[in-house]
């Protein structure tokens, strides 16, 4: 985790909207997140908030500190997302678990990767994938309301 920590879904203890990054990304990665941000805070009061997991592919890049002053530029809080990293083969079993492929290109070491975000109930069950770089941001929108509805409603 950003804060030198050890996370796990478990401990989030509410839906989740769970994504991939790398905070040198030239592309989509920073408006993934941001997309996802924006759903979690249009959970209507009276539902649990979702938070945002970003889990970066970059560990020798993305420190905590360089993860967490990423968020802040973005006007993420802290209690709104958690930005984590951690050893090479972490990270490979949890992109491996979601079905989420990285690599590097070969001519110039620059990263690519699946673009997935994924959408959990408090329990830790998908309620939705929504694949690609492209955000719909209303059917994210839609989809963290009902991971915030089924983890209120157990």
């Amino acid at each position: 985790a950003a804060d030198g920590g050890t996370f796990t879904l478990a401990k989030a203890g509410r839906p989740v909207l769970l994504t991939f990054i790398f905070t040198e990304c030239p592309g989509a990665c920073p408006i993934v997140v941001e997309a996802a941000v924006s759903a979690a805070r249009a959970v209507p009061k009276g539902l649990p908030k979702p938070l945002v997991v970003a889990v970066s592919f970059d560990p020798r890049v993305d420190t905590p500190k360089v993860l967490g002053a990423w968020a802040k530029a973005r006007g993420i809080e802290p209690g709104e997302a958690k930005m984590l990293t951690g050893s090479v083969p972490d990270l490979t079993r949890v992109c491996e678990s979601y079905a989420v492929h990285v690599g590097r290109n070969a001519d110039d070491g620059s990263i690519f990767h699946t673009f997935a975000t994924l959408v959990l109930d408090a329990k830790g069950n998908v309620v939705a994938r929504h694949d690609g770089p492209e955000v719909d941001q209303k059917l994210l929108d839609e989809d963290a309301v009902e991971a915030a509805r089924r983890s209120k409603d157990g």
